[in-house]
């Protein structure tokens, strides 16, 4: 299936690492998909304390080599998106939404 954006929302793939959330301060706009990455990725949705988790704790450690100069494609602008916590289920999770 596509994962591409459909009216500005990706359908599949819109969220990145725990997304458990219980309010909408829970989770957070991102498009950088790995420590890693030389180039911005889709904008997904995740909760703030694995992303804080991650970026300070896991991308530390790793060992990133130089991206030299990447071909990247243009990227969604995460100041389109919001990260809200969808209640819909018995455990929330952070999902993606346009700004109104």
């Amino acid at each position: 299936p596509s994962a591409e954006p459909t009216h500005g929302v990706p359908e599949t793939n819109a969220s990145i690492g725990d997304v458990t959330c219980s309010s909408d301060a829970d989770c957070v706009v991102t498009n950088k998909l790995h420590c890693c990455a030389c180039c911005n990725s889709r904008v997904r949705a995740t909760s703030r304390a694995w992303l804080n988790w991650r970026d300070q704790t896991e991308c530390p450690k790793r060992s990133c080599k130089p991206c030299g100069k990447p071909r990247c494609q243009s990227p969604q602008d995460p100041s389109d998106f919001v990260a809200v916590c969808d209640r819909s289920q018995r455990i929330g999770r952070c999902a993606l939404a346009p700004k109104l």
